[in-house]
């Protein structure tokens, strides 16, 4: 599917179910399809194993339907609860498949890679990290992550081929103390990179001690002007060490401006939202809570979006320690879907005045 194809489908219910249509031929004779689809039903309706082959093709026909009317990928149905949507609702809705168009009209893959290359986005933003970081590529490696583990006991591993908070754990030797094994174990898995681990403020660890919660704090830059697109405060639950809404955690909607958590805190299980007044394991109050120090947080993040200025979209993820904010990660392309469950409504009103301010159509 292209951009122009979208909008026309958009706009255009007959061509938007021709098209399907054509898809969903194709996906029936194409077994490699079939295996992007299915792993996600079965994810959010585990008793789909058990549907008939009626059942599950219509069920897969309907999804691949509201790809192409709306741009939503295949997860977005299940995450925006589009069964239960008229028309009108899913076109406030911002899809997956949308978003990827827009953002791939406003910045290039070199200027990305600044980003998704864990270690270069060290290098680049490092006064921001204000932490040690290192790089596990080869065995030339060794000697610098030797020295490293002598400055750190207890360190993080984040491999440099995923993202979303997987494959992400923390190494302690003071349990296992040898290094070299430790190093080869890390290096089988691919390029990673080891960190400090973040000493987050105690205010912030309220919500859940066992992860580093932190703020996702979307930008758009354009011309020397910054927009803040969203913000939200992310927590770990369970005996989980991210915070990731992907590896299970809670998301709750922060006002931008004064930091105040505007909702509940959300969390997608299945085809339920789960939402939260207060922590699951903690009872700390989520909503009408403030982030601590959050105008320090907005100094920083305007001087974050001039680092690279040329990379018009980032998600920055940001945490809070005794000393002040320092920078997780930046991310090209976030998710509209979390501050959309939150918020219990669409984002498409704030979307298309950032891809005005940005100049964007998603071509």
């Amino acid at each position: 599917m292209t951009y122009k194809t979208l909008k026309k489908a958009r706009g255009n219910i007959f061509f938007a179910f021709f098209a399907a249509l054509a898809y969903y031929l194709r996906f029936l004779f194409d077994p490699e399809i079939d295996k992007n689809i299915n792993p996600i039903i079965r994810k959010n309706i585990p008793e789909s194993k058990d549907f008939g082959s009626f059942r599950l093709r219509r069920l897969q026909y309907e999804l691949i339907k509201n790809m192409y009317f709306y741009g939503f990928w295949y997860q977005d149905y299940f995450s925006f609860d589009l069964r239960n949507k008229s028309r009108r609702e899913k076109l406030e809705y911002v899809g997956e498949w949308e978003k990827m168009f827009f953002l791939k009209s406003i910045s290039s893959a070199e200027t990305q890679e600044k980003f998704n290359n864990k270690y270069l986005c060290y290098k680049t933003f490092k006064q921001y990290y204000k932490r040690d970081v290192v790089e596990i590529a080869d065995a030339g490696d060794l000697g610098e992550f030797i020295r490293f583990t002598g400055r750190h006991g207890s360190f993080m591993i984040k491999p440099e081929a995923y993202s979303l908070g997987v494959g992400i754990r923390i190494i302690d030797t003071d349990r296992d103390s040898d290094i070299g094994r430790i190093f080869a174990d890390i290096l089988a898995g691919g390029r990673a990179v080891a960190e400090e681990l973040v000493r987050q403020d105690e205010a912030m660890a309220a919500y859940h001690p066992a992860s580093v919660n932190t703020i996702r704090f979307v930008t758009a830059y354009n011309n020397g002007r910054v927009e803040y697109v969203y913000a939200l405060l992310r927590m770990g639950v369970g005996e989980s060490v991210v915070d990731n809404v992907y590896g299970g955690g809670v998301v709750a909607r922060v006002d931008t401006e004064t930091g105040e958590v505007m909702t509940a805190g959300c969390k997608k299980y299945g085809e339920t939202v789960l939402t939260y007044d207060a922590h699951p394991d903690t009872n700390v109050k989520i909503k009408g809570s403030r982030i601590p120090r959050w105008n320090e947080l907005l100094d920083t993040i305007n001087e974050l979006v001039r680092v690279v200025p040329e990379q018009k979209y980032v998600g920055w993820d940001m945490a809070l320690t005794d000393g002040g904010w320092v920078m997780i990660e930046g991310n090209t392309k976030p998710s509209f879907a979390s501050i959309q469950i939150c918020s219990g409504r669409g984002f498409r009103q704030r979307f298309d005045q950032i891809k005005d301010f940005l100049g964007a159509d998603g071509r």
